[in-house]
């Protein structure tokens, strides 16, 4: 009877050699089938989800330029024809003076507006109304031109302003009394009326002489 030490050194042997005898092409068939398959199922790859590509933004239309309708030219107006005579009329009103004497403060004021460069002649006409004579004081533009002549009701005279521009002008007039009907020593009372000409318009209006 064999000892259990040989025996089982003999076992291991037979064992190799049959082993060694059998077509074994891989040693995990081999470990397999010898002793079982003692390996865990290999992991299966976990597949990611392929992003999706984001869809590209479409172009914006670029913005149409605006353009301003041109608006249309002003219809001109025809050029007015230019003016060769220009008249000009005023009544100055009763100025009441109570100042007792000659001198009257009560002034006539005629803010005006001629168009012609040329120049102008003032006509100083005094009612038949007025019973004192008396003489006018004449500023135009706040420039001192002279004084008249005395002038009794009924009468008048033509005097030059001297050349004024286009534009606003301001004629301001006084009155200083003269002794001779009602006046007998202070003037109560005056008035004018007036007429602005132009030296064309004057000269359009005197008469030729006859021979």
């Amino acid at each position: 009877m064999l000892n259990r030490p040989f025996a089982a050194r003999l076992q291991i042997l037979l064992i190799g050699s049959a082993l060694a005898l059998l077509p074994v092409t891989s040693p995990a068939l081999l470990a397999d089938d010898v002793f079982g398959d003692f390996s865990a199922p290999p992991p299966k790859p976990v597949s990611k989800p392929v992003p999706k590509p984001k869809p590209k933004p479409k172009p914006r239309p670029k913005p149409r330029s605006y353009q301003k309708p041109a608006s249309p030219a002003p219809a001109q107006r025809a050029p007015r024809p230019a003016r060769k005579e220009e008249v000009l009329t005023w009544i100055s009103g009763r100025k009441l003076c109570r100042d007792g004497g000659q001198a009257c403060s009560k002034r006539a004021v005629w803010p005006m507006t001629t168009e012609i460069d040329d120049s102008y002649y003032l006509g100083i006409a005094v009612p038949a109304k007025y019973c004192s004579p008396f003489a006018v004081q004449v500023y135009i533009d706040g420039r001192y031109l002279g004084t008249t002549g005395v002038l009794r009701p009924g009468s008048e005279q033509v005097v030059g302003l001297g050349k004024l521009k286009p534009g606003n002008h301001q004629l301001v007039l006084s009155a200083l009394g003269a002794e001779g009907g009602c006046n007998t020593g202070t003037l109560r009372d005056w008035g004018v009326d007036l007429e602005l000409s132009n030296r064309r318009a004057l000269q359009a209006r005197a008469g030729a002489l006859t021979r």
